[in-house]
């Protein structure tokens, strides 16, 4: 299990040494009774990319929680994986509440991608289709879920949530364009060249004519 110390400003995981090649530490805000709820989610996203970063050899120094001001900002990715920055606890009609694991992992996803585009353009929303498409492929079937010790495989759910993220990204897209000069990172302005929805049918297209 990883090691993980409290602070008085925050709690802090240092992955063990399986994972700390891909992600080195975790770190959760202390607000609320859901701070373990939520650094088990962020430990399960992580050993569920590992496969993706292994492939492409790619690491992220801190994985960090955090609440922006801005409501429409869902994560950030700084110096190309030096540290990743998302968004965990959303806004309900009785408070706070968390979101699921697979919005979670969708951010954590699209962060990742930052690694190897800066810019919301055809060729990010390509590679993000990519990453999406393996997880749901079940490329991590051979790691064991850190939380309930099963194996982890491709998400059923996984597909509509990253779809309700999209109609979402489109909607926060509309209400930036009013409200904003220049696009944000995740979940900000419009992306370059193309829509997220519309670079992910352009990937499912491509796809079809692959294997038809």
């Amino acid at each position: 299990m990883p090691i993980i110390e409290d602070s008085c400003k925050n709690c802090t995981i240092i992955m063990e040494s399986l994972y700390k090649d891909y992600v080195a530490k975790i770190t959760t805000l202390p607000l609320g009774k859901e701070k373990k709820e939520i650094a088990e989610y962020m430990i399960r996203a992580v050993v569920h990319v590992i496969p993706i970063m292994r492939k492409r050899k790619w690491h992220v120094d801190h994985l960090m929680e955090f609440l922006p001001e801005n409501p429409s900002l869902l994560g950030l990715n700084e110096k190309h994986g030096d540290k990743c920055t998302i968004k965990i606890r959303c806004r309900t009609g009785k408070g706070s509440g968390i979101y699921s694991y697979e919005h979670i992992l969708g951010t954590l996803l699209h962060e990742l991608c930052h690694i190897v585009h800066s810019r919301h353009d055809a060729s990010f929303y390509a590679l993000l289709e990519e990453l999406n498409r393996e997880i749901e492929n079940g490329e991590a079937k051979d790691f064991l879920d850190p939380v309930t010790g099963k194996r982890l495989g491709g998400s059923r759910n996984f597909g509509d949530a990253r779809e309700k993220a999209l109609r979402a990204a489109e909607k926060r897209q509309q209400i930036s364009k009013v409200m904003m000069a220049k696009p944000q990172k995740l979940g900000g302005g419009k992306p370059q060249g193309l829509s997220p929805k519309e670079a992910v049918a352009q990937a499912a297209l491509r796809r079809a004519s692959i294997f038809s």
